[in-house]
């Protein structure tokens, strides 16, 4: 039972609402009203039958996470996301609701909290709520998008971007060749397309098209390594829109990481980047190393043990 005394859907009826949601394209409409959002976050709350597209339909691109600033509430999602994961035995993600045995340690849940937040666009150091109570999850009132063509195609091409990320855990030559000829041509297609929006709106503000698009403009930049001057040209909005809470701060992390090391073939600043190994392929040092933590901390990133940033050499001895 949820808190308000409804069941758990049947595996059956949970399949239907994903089918239907999937289907209707519904969380693709422009502008949705207040009650269907509502009424949206309570059959997914109540949808445990399928934890995989429970977790999609809120914090993919298909789902509710899409919609922020357009009319689903940040904080409204973050205490849904946080209801879900108590419901299922895990911790909290957002800190949204009161501590219980099964949250983060106290150590770990304010830093991990933050990072959360700062996806989303919540504001830190608010309270949990008083009982767990649900907070309302759609905004009044809804803020339609000022470019909703653009919303509409940033978003279509971060979805193609991040599909043709997901690999197996051990891949096989064949399936790696392919994988990465599939992202190959993906990047062809979104590349020029990301170029042509940039050259129009440069990265559309969070007020524009919602935090979503914004995100996602900066996932499919990140990837156009055959136009560097595009790279470059985002990194330079990217620190100041990160700086005034209108970008989470890890795009900018992964953005001048991805500038420093693939562009310019010198020591990154954050460590997001691939091997701390001299011999791999992915090989990209860190400067400053014994600082990295520092400059992480300063954008709610989680810090680095040594291996990941020394490599398995360690932390150089003094």
């Amino acid at each position: 039972m949820d808190r308000t005394g409804k069941a758990s859907l049947s595996a059956a009826d949970t399949r239907a609402l994903f089918d239907l949601l999937g289907s209707s394209h519904l969380l693709e409409q422009p502008v949705l009203s207040a009650a269907t959002i509502e009424r949206i976050g309570r059959l997914i709350y109540r949808a445990r039958a399928d934890p995989e597209a429970q977790q999609t339909y809120l914090d993919d691109f298909p789902g509710l996470w899409s919609r922020i600033g357009i009319d689903v509430d940040p904080l409204g999602l973050a205490n849904l996301e946080d209801r879900v994961a108590r419901s299922e035995g895990h911790p909290q993600l957002y800190g949204t609701l009161t501590a219980a045995a099964t949250d983060y340690p106290a150590a770990a849940a304010e830093r991990n909290y933050t990072e959360a937040r700062d996806m989303l666009g919540v504001p830190g150091g608010l309270p949990a709520v008083p009982n767990d109570a649900p907070l309302p999850l759609a905004m009044r009132p809804a803020h339609p998008s000022a470019l909703p063509e653009v919303r509409a195609e940033t978003l279509r091409l971060g979805a193609m971007d991040q599909a043709v990320r997901v690999w197996p855990d051990h891949p096989t030559d064949d399936e790696d060749k392919a994988l990465i000829k599939r992202m190959e041509e993906t990047d062809a297609y979104t590349e020029p397309r990301i170029r042509a929006m940039f050259r129009a709106h440069g990265i559309p503000s969070p007020a524009l098209v919602g935090r979503a698009a914004t995100h996602s403009a900066y996932l499919v930049i990140q990837h156009a390594i055959n136009d560097p001057g595009l790279m470059r040209a985002a990194l330079g909005q990217a620190k100041w829109m990160a700086a005034r809470g209108d970008l989470p701060r890890i795009d900018y992390a992964l953005l001048s990481d991805r500038v420093d090391c693939v562009l310019d073939h010198r020591p990154q600043q954050f460590g997001t980047q691939g091997s701390r190994n001299p011999k791999s392929h992915w090989y990209c040092p860190i400067a400053d190393p014994n600082h990295v933590n520092d400059r992480r901390a300063a954008l709610h990133l989680a810090p680095m043990g040594d291996e990941a940033i020394f490599g398995t050499a360690g932390k150089p001895s003094n």
